[in-house]
C-alpha cells in the first residue's frame, strides 16, 4: 500500500531527528527523501486530474451519440424517449464526477503545496508543483467554459428548429434536457473560479 503524503512527511521528520541524535550526516537522507516526497505529493492531484479530463471526454462522447440519435429521428417512439433521457442523465452524471474530481485535484494540488512549503522544499523544487496547478486550473476553466457556450448555441439551434417545424417535437426533449446541463455547467465553472482563489498554490 502506498504511503499517504502525512505519513511520508512524518517518517522524514522523525529521519532527520534520529540522524542528528546519531550524528550520522543528513544531506543525502534529506536530499532524497524531499524527492520522494514531492513525487509523492503530487500523485494524489496528478490522479484526479487525469480522472477529470477522462470525464470530460465521456461526456464530449455522450452529447456527440445524443446529436447522432436526435438527428436520425423521423419519428420519435416511446424506446427513443427513454434512450434520449439515458443519455442525458448520463451527461448530468459525468458533469457531477468531472466537478468533484477537479475540486479533489485543486485541493491536493494546494495541500501538496502547503506540506512542501512546511517541510522546508527550496522553491525552485515547489515551482512546477505550483505551475501544474495553474494549468490545470486554466484548462479546465476553458474546457468548461467551451462546452457551456457550445450546449447554449445547440440550445439556441433547438429552439430554431422547433419554431420552424412544430411537428419535430422531440427537440422539446431536448430542450428539457440541455437545459439542466447548461445550468450545470455555470455553476462548476463558478465553483471552480472560487475554489482557485481560495488556494494557496493558486497565488
Amino acid at each position: 500500500m502506498r504511503p499517504s503524503l502525512e505519513q511520508a512527511v512524518k517518517f522524514y521528520k522523525l529521519g532527520l531527528q534520529e540522524s542528528a541524535e546519531m550524528n550520522v550526516a543528513t544531506t543525502n537522507y534529506a536530499a532524497m527523501s524531499e524527492q520522494a516526497i514531492l513525487e509523492l505529493a503530487q500523485k494524489a492531484a496528478q490522479r484526479s486530474d487525469s480522472l477529470s479530463y477522462l470525464a470530460l471526454r465521456y461526456f464530449d462522447d455522450a452529447h456527440a451519440a445524443y446529436l447522432q440519435k436526435l438527428s436520425l429521428l423521423g419519428l420519435q417512439t416511446p424506446k427513443d424517449t427513454l434512450e434520449l433521457f439515458v443519455q442525458a442523465k448520463r451527461m448530468e452524471r459525468l458533469l457531477k464526477t468531472h466537478h468533484d474530481l477537479v475540486l479533489n485535484a485543486l485541493a491536493e494540488y494546494d495541500k501538496a503545496f502547503k506540506v512542501l512549503k512546511e517541510i522546508g522544499i527550496s522553491q525552485a523544487a515547489i515551482s512546477p508543483v505550483r505551475e501544474r496547478a495553474h494549468m490545470f486550473s486554466d484548462t479546465v476553466l476553458h474546457a468548461v467554459k467551451t462546452r457551456q457556450a457550445t450546449l447554449t448555441q445547440f440550445l439556441a439551434d433547438v429552439q430554431k428548429t422547433t419554431k420552424k417545424d412544430r411537428r419535430k417535437i422531440w427537440y422539446l426533449s431536448a430542450l428539457a434536457h440541455y437545459e439542466p446541463l447548461v445550468a450545470m455547467l455555470r455553476t462548476n465553472f463558478s465553483n471552480f473560479q472560487e475554489s482557485r482563489s481560495r488556494l494557496a498554490v493558486m497565488k
